[in-house]
């Protein structure tokens, strides 16, 4: 008589030495995928920052299209000084709000706004001071965060000779203590060209499409809008000792910088930005290229002015 014995496996659980193995095969999978996520996302903060600029390239064409010319790139003292207190200084983002969908913003500004007319700076101007408070994220490059200066905000950008034979671009600064930091800021900034209008022939001829009370059409870039600069690009300033952002620019008054000083490093008065080693800009036929961090000024200085005449091959990363 036989007698039938079922035999039940208990189940066998996970050794400390197989839970390590998983964990450490995990951990090797997380350090080799993190860099490509971070890559991607990367990749979408600068197509959105791409796709900002460009936004700004269009209105200033919608600008001219209802207005026969651009909006000027500050209103700034003419002929070129260092003197801005009897300039109302606000720059070309402001005139482009109505073209960006921000009328409302727009009809808040309570400075004159007229090109053949001066009056003190929009500082000054209480509401256009409020004004100056709103936070536009079209404004605001993805990679980065202007909102994190510890000395203050640039309320002007203004490029002016000083003799005997140096060309000066200088930031207004409110610092934080005195109200710098509640006003909005900008990653993004028009193209004065070479040295914008500093009444030094040589330099002027390198003239961009925006500086101090400038009135040029699209058709006054004779070198040919696609082959011309309008907007790119700037982080606002850091201290390359500490590494720490010390200023920002404002929306409201940093209208344009000249590209004489060249895009090498993280400074306040260059094109820069978070992306590595380029630089995005807006070209005048709207469309967005980026440019590598060494080109030299020269190049710089040609693809930004809007009819000196030279030819170059394009510099863009493709």
């Amino acid at each position: 008589m036989s007698t039938l014995i079922q035999v039940r496996e208990g189940r066998r659980a996970f050794t400390l030495v197989e839970l390590l193995v998983v964990i450490a095969i995990i951990g090797i999978l997380v350090a080799l995928l993190l860099p490509a996520v971070q890559a991607a996302r990367e990749a979408a903060r600068r197509m959105q920052c791409g796709n900002n600029i460009k936004q700004l390239g269009l209105a200033a064409h919608n600008f001219n299209t209802a207005h026969n010319r651009l909006p000027p790139g500050y209103l700034g003292p003419v002929p070129a000084q260092e003197n801005i207190g009897n300039e109302q200084s606000v720059g070309v983002l402001a005139f482009l709000l109505p073209y960006l969908e921000q009328q409302v913003v727009y009809d808040q500004i309570t400075t004159d706004l007229r090109l053949d007319k001066h009056a003190p700076p929009w500082t000054g101007d209480a509401g256009t001071w409020n004004t100056a408070q709103y936070k536009l994220s079209l404004f605001r490059c993805p990679s980065d965060n202007p909102y994190q200066s510890t000395e203050g905000t640039i309320i002007c950008l203004n490029t002016y000779f000083d003799p005997p034979n140096k060309a000066t671009l200088a930031g207004y600064v409110v610092d934080n203590a005195s109200g710098g930091n509640a006003l909005g800021r900008t990653n993004y900034v028009g193209v004065a060209g070479g040295f914008g209008i500093i009444d030094v022939p040589i330099a002027d001829a390198y003239r961009g499409c925006f500086h101090s009370r400038s009135d040029y059409n699209i058709a006054d870039i004779r070198d040919g809008s696609s082959n011309t600069l309008m907007f790119g690009e700037t982080s606002g300033g850091y201290d390359p000792q500490t590494n720490q952002r010390m200023y920002s620019q404002s929306w409201m008054g940093s209208g344009c910088m000249p590209v004489f000083p060249g895009l090498s490093d993280l400074g306040w008065d260059k094109f820069n930005s978070h992306h590595g080693d380029i630089v995005q800009f807006c070209y005048a036929d709207g469309s967005v290229r980026t440019l590598n961090t060494s080109v030299d000024v020269p190049t710089l200085k040609s693809i930004s002015g809007i009819r000196e005449g030279e030819i170059v091959q394009d510099p863009s990363v493709r």
